[in-house]
């Protein structure tokens, strides 16, 4: 106990010292905590990263869509579909991947009809029956039918007004043209919705 003349006692400053010392090794423990929290973390970042790297060499990439042009006076497409379930396109010289989506353009109706989808690449033509004209030859892609589009804003003059050049530009399937593509896939998708 501190006496009038001693403000301190030397017991006090014993407890002084071992609060400020108590109060050190708490803040020392602190930084510590901070800095493993923080080494932790990176860690965690740095592996989340490297995992996503590994997914993206190993992942195929993202699968594309594509506008074909389809002669309909050359293949019944629809009787194909109807009958067959499936139709075969040329895949010469085309990156075309199995999961793709191909729009079909079908040039005698100058309208996107078919959304199809890409099931298998580099395969025999099984659609012979349905040519009126001696099929092309080499390997082919199957396409299985996805939806039918019946309705008008796929037509050549609103493809037109939404980024397609006209038939004689697209000879190569379009799979580049994001403004055309993604106009086409919204009203393929108003259609599947509204039904």
């Amino acid at each position: 106990m501190a006496r009038k003349d001693y403000p301190w006692h030397p017991s006090d400053i014993k407890r002084v010292n071992s609060t400020l010392t108590m109060l050190f090794r708490l803040l020392l423990m602190g930084v510590q905590c901070v800095v493993w929290a923080v080494v932790t973390l990176s860690e965690v970042l740095g592996s989340k990263k490297a995992l996503h790297k590994k997914e993206e060499i190993i992942t195929p990439s993202k699968n594309r869509r594509w506008l074909i042009l389809a002669n309909d006076a050359e293949c019944d497409y629809d009787r194909a579909f109807s009958e067959h379930g499936y139709v075969y396109i040329n895949a010469k010289n085309r990156r075309i991947n199995v999961g793709d989506t191909i729009y079909l353009y079908m040039t005698n109706e100058k309208r996107v009809r078919y959304d199809t989808m890409v099931v298998a690449v580099n395969v025999k033509r099984q659609d012979n029956n349905y040519w009126n004209i001696s099929p092309p030859k080499g390997a082919t892609c199957k396409l299985e039918m996805i939806g039918e589009y019946k309705g008008k804003a796929l037509s050549l003059s609103k493809l037109k007004k939404n980024g397609f050049n006209g038939e004689r530009t697209i000879k190569l399937p379009i799979c580049n043209n994001m403004m055309l593509l993604d106009y086409i896939e919204d009203e393929f998708d108003n259609m599947y919705y509204s039904s």
